[in-house]
């Protein structure tokens, strides 16, 4: 659903067109998954560390720091104003973050 919604972002809004709405797709979609795994692992972590548990993120926090490092410089060479479309790209995702939450709740709690 984040994919439709920043396609058709990208078409009404920067006019895009063909491949190039995939491509911006591709990397406001990529940005706004990398921001939410830049907020959720460490927060994992942390619970993982705090049970003693031997399974680790650490190194996938590392990999997805260095993934999103890549995604803004290539949002950057997309756009002078990537920060903008990148923001209503996390816009999207927070929206439908929160229907999926709200959507476990109500499963958990019947």
């Amino acid at each position: 659903m984040l994919d439709v919604k920043v396609c058709q972002y990208a078409q009404k809004v920067l006019a895009l067109k063909g491949t190039d709405i995939k491509w911006a797709a591709y990397l406001l979609v990529t940005y706004a998954i990398e921001v939410r795994a830049d907020e959720l692992y460490p927060i994992y972590q942390k619970a993982l560390t705090a049970q003693q548990s031997k399974v680790q993120v650490k190194s996938i926090i590392l990999e997805e720091e260095g993934h999103l490092e890549e995604m803004i410089k290539q949002l950057q060479a997309f756009s002078p104003e990537w920060e903008i479309h990148a923001q209503k790209a996390i816009e999207f995702e927070k929206e439908l973050f929160k229907d999926w939450i709200l959507s476990i709740e109500r499963l958990v709690c019947i």
